[in-house]
């Protein structure tokens, strides 16, 4: 759009006539912001949108219930929103004694048993969403590790975890994203055993970073790859097996990026807009259950959608409800593990973070829900 705008100059200023002046600001706003990418406000932060959160959620028939809870978050104020990602770290020695890393983008990392018991509380900064990966093939040795992103530090942070599930008390490595303000995060091995980390900003723009160590104990890392959505992204998680990435485009639906073909492009999944009645922004934590099924967080309604990946296809949604724990509310990240973890959980877990976490009618601060993947199982399309 050419505009052409009549001044008057008077030492040094512009002067424009009234008419003029309330042309140029209306067209200067409209240039400025006609396609300015405009969040969702959340739940927790207006109670227009709480209404209509929990409208939408009744529609939701499936429903489910969380065996155990975990300890709160650190948190100043219960009001706070601190609590945000969850990782598994599966013991192969002794699996009921597996850990669950839970991220405070306030504060660090928390660590629980199957009991949702805290055992051990890192408070290194502001991690937003984190991952673990098991036995990587570094130049240097075979590690698992638990990886995450620092907003604070615009970095990358990657802890070595022992066999007992620890993590040290400040991070081994710290890869620098200067100029990129990191936000969504999650880990790749690929076929080989190498590890990369997709890291993304909420100006929708997502890095592949290749992640070393070498045998004198120093990091090797480089950025292989860059996609760009249109507007902000957090949730995201990959399929090691196949190499397909998928990515949460907060409010437009989910993408995949098959990371094998020769060029990459993002697919928007099917059934994952609101054009589906059950799904409602944000779209938040990704999860795979092995390779056939994806569930994602419909923040905006306080449920979970299940794709079907061989057909790429949405197939129901449920929700989490009071049971011998507390409901779920706008979940942020979530997790899925299908390996056996002793008796109480045989075929697996699902752990959500919940953005509401109630001891009856007392608001407590943030916490991480474990929900006994048999639960979630009779709803998949076999």
């Amino acid at each position: 759009m050419n505009i052409i705008i009549s001044a008057i100059f008077s030492n040094g200023r512009i002067f424009l006539s009234s008419p003029t002046i309330l042309l140029f600001f209306i067209l200067l706003f409209q240039s400025s912001c006609g396609n300015r990418f405009v969040r969702n406000k959340e739940a927790r932060d207006d109670a227009r949108e709480m209404e209509l959160a929990v409208a939408s959620n009744m529609k939701i028939k499936n429903s489910i219930s969380a065996q155990v809870e975990t300890d709160p978050v650190y948190a100043v104020n219960v009001d706070n929103d601190t609590a945000d990602d969850p990782a598994i770290w599966y013991n192969d020695v002794k699996p009921e004694a597996s850990i669950i890393f839970g991220s405070n983008k306030k504060h660090g990392i928390h660590s629980y048993n199957l009991k949702g018991e805290e055992v051990q509380y890192v408070p290194c900064g502001t991690i937003n969403n984190i991952d673990v990966r098991k036995a990587i093939n570094f130049s240097g040795g075979k590690y698992d590790v638990l990886a995450g992103s620092h907003r604070f530090n615009n970095s990358i942070v990657l802890f070595t975890i022992d066999q007992n599930g620890i993590i040290k008390s400040t991070p081994d490595f710290e890869i620098g994203l200067p100029d990129f303000d990191p936000y969504g995060f999650c880990l790749y091995k690929n076929e080989k055993g190498k590890l990369y980390a997709f890291i993304n900003n909420k100006n929708g723009e997502i890095y592949q970073v290749s992640i070393d160590i070498d045998p004198n104990g120093f990091l090797k890392s480089d950025v292989v790859n860059q996609f760009k959505l249109k507007t902000q992204v957090e949730g995201m998680v990959v399929d090691d097996e196949y190499g397909k990435l998928f990515v949460g485009e907060e409010q437009s639906g989910i993408y995949l990026f098959d990371l094998k073909a020769k060029n990459i492009k993002g697919q928007l999944l099917k059934g994952s807009t609101n054009a589906n009645r059950n799904i409602r922004y944000d779209v938040e934590g990704l999860a795979l259950i092995n390779s056939k099924f994806l569930i994602a967080s419909s923040q905006g309604n306080f449920s979970y959608a299940i794709y079907n990946l061989d057909s790429e296809s949405y197939i129901t949604s449920f929700k989490i409800i009071d049971g011998s724990n507390d409901a779920v509310e706008e979940t942020d990240g979530l997790e899925v593990s299908t390996l056996p973890f002793g008796q109480l959980f045989p075929k697996g877990i699902l752990v959500v973070q919940d953005g509401f976490n109630y001891d009856g009618k007392v608001k407590k601060a943030q916490n991480f829900k474990i929900v006994d993947l048999r639960e979630v199982d009779k709803f998949l399309d076999k």
